[in-house]
Parts: C-alpha cells; structure tokens; sequence
C-alpha cells in the first residue's frame, strides 16, 4: 500500500511544528461515496458469480533475481469478500436491509449479465431493490527474497487483488465496478519447497478480502476520513491566547482573537496567520465558502514575500485544495445523505 496524498507536505508541517510556530489537529471528516445510488434506494442483495479460485499462479524471485514459478494453494476467498462487503455494508449503518443470495450452481452464469428475469427472481426472494453481483475475484502472488543479513532472508509476498462487479439499480440498468490493490507482508525465515512459504496464507488472503470490502464500500457509502489540519500560534499575546482558547475547544471565542488580530494589526505576517486559523475555524463550522475567502486572503498576503514564505505558500495551497474538495464533495454529500 502506498502513503496517502499529502504526506509529504504533512511531514513538512510536523517540522515546522517543531518550531512552535504551527500545530496541528485531526479532524473527521465525512467523504461522499463514489457512485451516487438511487434517492431512498437502501437495500441490497450480494450475489456471488466468482469463478471458484483453489490457488494461484505467480513468480518466486529469489535474492539473486533468478525467477522460477510460484504455486499457492489456499481456500477460495470470493466467499470471504462477499462475507466481508455483507458485514462492512452493514456496519457503515446506510443500508436498511442487506441480504446474501446463494446460488449453489453458479457454473452457467459466470461472466454473464444477468437477465431481467433472474435479479426479479432475486428480489422476489429477498424484497431488496438493488443487486450487486461479484463477478470475478482473483489473485496473482509474487514471492520476493533479499538477504537481511548474512544468515536470515527476508520474503515479501505482494497479492494483487482483482475484483469486478456489477451494480444492478432498481431499473435493472447496471454499472461495472473494477478494483486492483495490492497487500504485501514481510517475513524473516526460508523457503521449506514450493509451497511453504513462511506466512499464513490463510490470513493473508483474508486481510486481502477484507481491504478489497473495505475499498468497494468506500465507493458506495458516504465514509468519515481523519484529515490533518493545522493552525498558527506565536509568542504574541493576541494569538497565544487564541492558542490556549483553542485547545481548550473554545473554538468561537479563539475565532473573536483571531479576527481582532486580522482588522487591528498592522504586521501582514501576523494577519495572513490569523486568516489561515479562521479558514480552519470556519471549516469547523461546516461553512466551507467562508473558509475558502480566509484562506485565499492568507495566501495572498504570504505571497507578498513569497521568498521568506515559500513553506507557508505550499501549504496554503494544499489547504485551499482541500477546501476546495470539500465543497465539491458537499454537494454530492446533501444528495447521498437524503
């Protein structure tokens, strides 16, 4: 898995905090689904189609690059992910009713678009309005040694994860869902044959299900994200006070402070500050249009000095990208959560 977007300035920011100058705070924040559903349509039935998978065909690379195949026997984990999405479903709280419909012949309609007659017979069964069928889930195993030290190799077994589904609405009109990640775990010890590898396969497949659940809810369901903020603090006692006011959680009457340091003082780096925590305040308060003017007012007065600002500069920017995706996603927000 990959560090998430924005690491890298937020490493930044956790140095300059270091500085006194910058603290940061956590914020949960909830991110609209990818695929909008049908107004009031919240029930669901998952179908399994998966072809059954018993193993999988992949590459050793030993420490030397020397490549041979790979073979890795495990139980079919499509069962697992459908398990998973009917928990994970159920957790997020959206849906009223969720349903698992097993077909115990799926053989004839794998890698087939269901008819209108099948997902009736499927809502008939279940009283459901949606299907969201799994039509394909495999994996491909890649075994990677490097030598730890002169005794001990270390294995890295990277899964990438194929999924495929498709979304049937009420209307029986149907989106393709595709998904590939990948999961990787680290092991010191050796290769005993072909097949024992060190690690528990088991398991291994499992984390995979599970994070491929988890991805796919993510695309179907509203989901809160914690999120990194951060606000200026200094020496001043104007915005020391403001400082203690706001980890105290008093976040109105640090806003008071900041806005008298905005309209009484006359140093421009002490104004864009100010600015930059009422953009935070307002965000707080849900009002991201408002957060948005502080922000770009604060961007703009540390541009004047663009050379002595340059790490304030960038984060600002990233900040008013985030603004900007919040007010994005809060219109998509208001017609999921209805």
């Amino acid at each position: 898995m990959k560090p998430g977007l924005g690491f890298i300035l937020l490493t930044s920011i956790c140095i300059l905090t270091s500085c006194s100058s910058i603290s940061e705070m956590t914020l949960n924040v909830v991110r609209p689904a990818e695929i909008t559903l049908p107004v009031f349509t919240r029930t669901v039935t998952l179908v399994n189609l998966s072809k059954k998978n018993e193993g999988s065909e992949g590459v050793f690379i030993d420490a030397y690059g020397s490549k041979r195949p790979l073979r890795l026997e495990y139980t079919d984990p499509s069962g697992n992910l459908v398990q998973m999405l009917n928990d994970y479903l159920g957790k997020s709280g959206y849906f009223s009713n969720i349903s698992l419909f097993t077909l115990f012949d799926r053989t004839n309609l794998l890698n087939k678009k269901m008819t209108d007659k099948e997902l009736d017979a499927i809502r008939d069964s279940t009283g459901n309005e949606m299907v969201l069928v799994l039509s394909d889930f495999y994996i491909e195993p890649t075994l990677r040694e490097r030598w730890y030290n002169t005794y001990s190799p270390v294995l890295t077994l990277d899964l990438v994860a194929h999924s495929k589904y498709e979304l049937y609405a009420p209307d029986n009109k149907y989106e393709t869902i595709s998904y590939s990640d990948t999961l990787y775990w680290d092991n010191v010890g050796e290769i005993v044959g072909d097949t024992e590898i060190g690690f528990s396969l088991d398991n291994c497949i499992k984390d995979m299900a599970g994070y491929t659940a988890d991805h796919l809810v993510k695309l179907l369901v509203p989901y809160n994200e914690s999120v990194k903020r951060f606000y200026f603090t200094s020496s001043d006692p104007l915005m020391k006070d403001a400082a203690i006011y706001w980890k105290q959680g008093k976040y109105e009457d640090a806003s008071y402070l900041w806005e008298y340091a905005w309209e009484n003082s006359k140093k421009n780096k002490k104004r864009a500050k100010a600015a930059a925590n009422l953009a935070l305040y307002y965000e707080l308060q849900d009002n991201y249009s408002t957060a948005l003017e502080w922000a770009n007012r604060s961007f703009r007065i540390f541009s004047l000095s663009a050379e002595k600002n340059t790490a304030y500069i960038r984060m600002l920017k990233w900040y008013i990208g985030q603004l900007e995706k919040r007010i994005k996603d809060d219109d998509k927000l208001r017609f999921q959560l209805i």
